[in-house]
């Protein structure tokens, strides 16, 4: 799943920015801002790399539509970096906005921990003081065992190593009903050798049965990419052998 799994929509700027383009050039448009917001900003300055790209994302699209429509929408809504990759300046600007409530969001997380793992620090001194003037023979007779009694300090919070794994885990969700491939989806359908209306029926099937099992994953393109290997398996296993038919004479 992406790292920017939705953006910002302007409607009414994007409404005004469209005016008088044909059908097919807001669609390219809207699908190369949104190739652009996924990727962190840059789409691939190589012309072969971006109608690679391209033509994952749409059925028809061929060498004609895209040096008809791609060059005027670059050149019109995009601009080149230093390393010649092109990037467009809304998208930019709400990346950059986004970075910072992302940036804020963490601050203010840290600070939240900080504060709950200096309470817990605080109650532990204080239980540790009361626990040594309660049992002064208990605490030096019985060594410490590290196997046994979990840090409690580890990590500041009071944690267990097992819960802060846990807590790190990418959660788990289901594909949607209109789930489309990545851009790595499509690189690993292409190394399959799945190009065209065989791609996009393979990623049918893998989306529906996924949908009909009620599937939870954590990496959908990793089980994507399971799946090509298993569809390319069974291309490669041998037809089933058929049984000679036997002619029963009628009693």
């Amino acid at each position: 799943m992406s790292a920017r799994p939705w953006m910002p929509f302007y409607v009414n700027d994007f409404r005004v920015a469209t005016l008088g383009m044909a059908t097919d050039e807001i669609g390219v448009y809207t699908t190369m801002i949104l190739l652009a917001w996924e990727r962190g900003g840059p789409l691939p300055g190589d012309d072969d790399e971006l109608r690679s790209i391209l033509k994952c994302c749409f059925r028809d699209f061929h060498g004609n539509t895209y040096n008809r429509i791609v060059p005027k929408l670059l050149k019109k809504f995009f601009y080149r970096d230093e390393n010649g990759d092109w990037r467009q300046k809304r998208v930019e600007k709400e990346l950059k906005k986004a970075e910072k409530i992302s940036e804020k969001q963490s601050e203010t997380a840290r600070k939240r921990w900080e504060k709950a793992a200096q309470k817990t620090d605080e109650a532990l001194k204080t239980n540790g003081n009361a626990d040594a003037g309660a049992m002064p023979l208990q605490s030096q007779s019985q060594p410490h065992n590290k196997t046994e009694t979990p840090n409690l300090l580890e990590g500041g919070l009071g944690e267990t190593t097992a819960h802060r794994k846990a807590s790190r885990a990418k959660p788990r969700t289901s594909i949607s009903e209109d789930q489309q491939p990545a851009e790595r989806d499509c690189e690993a359908a292409k190394e399959a050798g799945l190009s065209g209306a065989a791609f996009r029926e393979e990623w049918r099937k893998f989306r529906d049965y996924h949908r009909a099992k009620g599937s939870l994953m954590a990496d959908w393109s990793a089980a994507w990419r399971t799946w090509l290997r298993n569809v390319k398996a069974f291309q490669a296993r041998p037809p089933p052998r058929q049984r000679p038919l036997q002619l029963v004479a009628a009693i």
